[in-house]
């Protein structure tokens, strides 16, 4: 009985030893201390010169590559930075561009309100006898009078035209001719 408890033992310490091995070559645990202080078996678990050969090269890769991830981690800061501006930058111009499409829609808006007087005057000077709306215009710059003029029927035009001074009639006749064939491009 004595025999078979010391065999038991025995196997169990192998075994304990064999499970250690085992955890120490998968890499799940470091024995390597703990046996490098005990008589006989020391000398096989100190470092060799080859584990020290293999570590140099690793600790020196290591640092280059704490170094490259150092300037990856300043180039994407720099970057950053840049986007930074580069954001300011382009809210600048949205707030530009914003800005001038406020001010093209407010005078979208005075051009249409004027077109609409200009259509409402012509209106009125197109009931009038052509002699009247002359004397009228004569007043009124040219600007005025072909903005108006342009909203009126074609025949009513002709005669108020026909009874203007001929000179004004002939340079006011030139610019609608100009407008018209600018809108028919």
């Amino acid at each position: 009985m004595k025999n078979k408890a010391i065999i038991l033992i025995v196997i169990v310490i192998v075994a304990i030893v064999g499970i250690l091995l085992g955890a120490q070559l998968t890499g799940l645990i470091d024995i390597k201390p703990v046996f490098a202080d005990l008589p006989f078996v020391g000398k096989y678990f100190g470092e060799s010169e080859k584990e020290q050969l293999y570590i140099a090269p690793l600790e020196d890769e290591n640092s280059l590559l704490k170094e490259r991830i150092a300037l990856l981690e300043q180039e994407i800061s720099q970057k950053e930075i840049l986007t930074v501006e580069e954001t300011e930058a382009t809210n600048v111009k949205i707030a530009e561009l914003e800005s001038e499409v406020k001010r093209l829609t407010e005078e979208l808006e005075n051009l249409k309100d004027l077109d609409s007087k200009a259509t409402e005057l012509a209106n009125y000077y197109g009931n009038m006898k052509p002699d009247e709306a002359v004397r009228i215009f004569e007043n009124l710059d040219d600007e005025t009078v072909i903005m108006i003029l342009r909203k009126m029927q074609t025949d009513t035009v002709g005669k108020v035209l026909a009874a203007m001074e001929p000179i004004r009639a002939a340079k006011i006749t030139r610019v609608l001719t100009d407008i018209e064939r600018g809108e028919a491009e």
